[in-house]
């Protein structure tokens, strides 16, 4: 051996003994993951698993211990698995695989609520909060961050995903991280409080609706609950007004299903219609998530205006906006459809082309939509007519307590208060049945305090003696067999003839009305 033998000697042990603790760890690391206890928490329904890929399946039960290599499948219900520093919630028909340092979703939907454990997705993914996996054969794979982040290692790059984002390895194409729109919350387990329904408030032409096995002529206020179908023919248009305002427009040889309109205990509420074909318009109010879904193509929004048509022949299913921003789902991909834009799924994103049945739903929402209205009048008078002046849209409907007008843009109306507290409320629409916009201020009258106080009515022979006392100058007004009225200061006293139903009114010298009426009986 030669002295350059003896000096690469320690080189070599520092090697191998390296090598060996490197061994260590990685053994270490296995039998760390295998020693964490992965119990069955929850079970609900025909549940199974086994211990290997070999092994035949058997019956799962609360307590059950899922092994490394093991598998757990969920045939109808649920089931939840828990470790130290995780929950796992498998969905029905949902099957996951534990694997010695990740698991994988085969296939189904899968919650997770963890510290930081790992799973296999297109490569190894760490997740630290609240997450859904969901998995199946026509969309492949997506991974989306609830609450918290998740860190994925997708051959030489890492993708970073935080609260509300998506990573999508589709089947074919591009993987990608999009913003997230909540469809199936099925992790929630939320009990339903009420169910919602719309009416209908609009239509030309010939629609129908279908709320048992029979299609019946669609009536004005007419209400649809879920399950419940609706049509329009050949030159026909029929508007539909859900509870938080929202609108939908069917037009012409159109065919919906109300598929779903829910409120949930968490005060959520969500909306899905069903296009079966044709077109629609819809004006969303901001809020809950409302759906519109047809074959290929999903539009999912809190609040905007857009159309959907449903795919004919060779016509791609389509969605245009026209304010706010829509999320065009397909499958597990959804894309920002913002305002000016319209999409296809085999196209994609596009600039908005406008056509003629789009200029007349937007001529027709400034019809329906609630106009421009201001007011001007004091808060505190002494007086017992108020006056208001207001501005509005011209043509539009204008109405309060005792007036009805239509605008020409500046108007006019007058009110009666009665003494102390009042609320003036002025509403206006641009069509009869339109959506109103509506102003109530509350109004306080002030002077002295008018005084109307009846004693109980005496009966002589055919005639009745009424007396009370009336704030000083007041005018009463009888109204019987013969109307009568004079002026009178403090207590009174008339003798009018018998009638079994008497009404007295009182107006005090600045205008204020009591007015009180009885009844004597035959």
């Amino acid at each position: 051996m030669t002295v350059n033998d003896y000096s690469s000697l320690p080189i070599a042990i520092i090697g191998r003994i390296l090598y060996n603790v490197r061994c260590v760890l990685v053994l270490l690391s296995i039998l760390s993951c295998l020693a964490w206890s992965q119990t069955i928490q929850n079970l609900e329904g025909l549940v199974e698993m086994r211990s290997s890929p070999e092994d035949a399946w058997r019956p799962a039960g609360i307590g059950d211990i899922l092994d490394a290599r093991g598998s757990l499948r969920t045939l109808q219900g649920d089931v939840t698995l828990l470790a130290p520093e995780y929950t796992i919630r498998l969905s029905n028909n949902t099957e996951l695989l534990r694997g010695l340092t990740a698991y994988e979703l085969i296939n189904g939907k899968a919650y997770i609520d963890a510290q930081a454990v790992k799973f296999q997705i297109g490569g190894p993914v760490k997740i630290e909060g609240q997450a859904r996996i969901d998995t199946d054969p026509l969309n492949g794979q997506r991974l989306v961050v609830l609450n918290g982040i998740a860190t994925a290692t997708l051959g030489a790059g890492v993708k970073h995903l935080e609260t509300e984002q998506q990573l999508v390895i589709p089947i074919e194409g591009d993987i990608s991280v999009s913003q997230y729109f909540e469809r199936d919350p099925w992790y929630l387990n939320l009990s339903v409080l009420a169910t919602g329904s719309a009416a209908v408030v609009g239509m030309m032409g010939s629609a129908e609706i279908q709320m048992s096995e029979k299609w019946k002529l669609a009536e004005l206020n007419d209400v649809l609950e879920p399950g419940h179908n609706a049509r329009t023919a050949e030159d026909s248009w029929l508007e539909l007004r859900f509870e938080d305002g929202s609108l939908l427009r069917l037009q012409a040889n159109t065919e919906i299903t109300l598929s779903q309109a829910e409120a949930f205990a968490d005060n959520s509420r969500r909306t899905l219609v069903t296009l079966n074909k044709g077109k629609i318009w819809a004006v969303i109010e901001d809020g809950q998530p409302f759906e519109i879904e047809t074959p290929g193509l999903v539009a999912g929004v809190r609040g905007t205006k857009f159309r959907v048509d449903a795919s004919e022949g060779n016509e791609d299913a389509l969605l245009k906006t026209f304010e706010g921003a829509v999320a065009g789902i397909v499958g597990f991909e959804i894309i920002e459809v913002g305002i000016g834009t319209q999409f296809e799924p085999q196209a994609g994103l596009a600039e908005l082309q406008k056509d003629a049945l789009d200029e007349f739903n937007l001529n027709r929402d400034s019809l329906i939509s609630a106009p421009n209205l201001k007011l001007d009048f004091p808060v505190l008078t002494d007086q017992g007519m108020i006056l208001i002046q207001g501005q509005s849209d011209p043509g539009s409907l204008v109405m309060s307590q005792d007036s009805r007008l239509e605008s020409s843009g500046m108007f006019t109306l007058e009110q009666p208060l009665y003494s102390g507290f009042n609320l003036v409320e002025v509403r206006a629409s641009l069509i009869e049945g339109g959506k109103e916009a509506i102003i109530i201020r509350p109004v306080i009258r002030t002077g002295p305090e008018f005084i109307f106080a009846l004693r109980e009515p005496q009966v002589v022979d055919d005639t009745v003696i009424l007396s009370g006392f009336v704030s000083s100058g007041s005018t009463l007004t009888l109204n019987a067999e013969a109307s009568s009225s004079f002026v009178t200061s403090g207590y009174f006293q008339v003798t009018v003839p018998f009638t079994p139903i008497i009404t007295l009114t009182a107006t005090s010298k600045t205008g204020q009305v009591n007015q009180q009426t009885l009844t004597l009986g035959p």
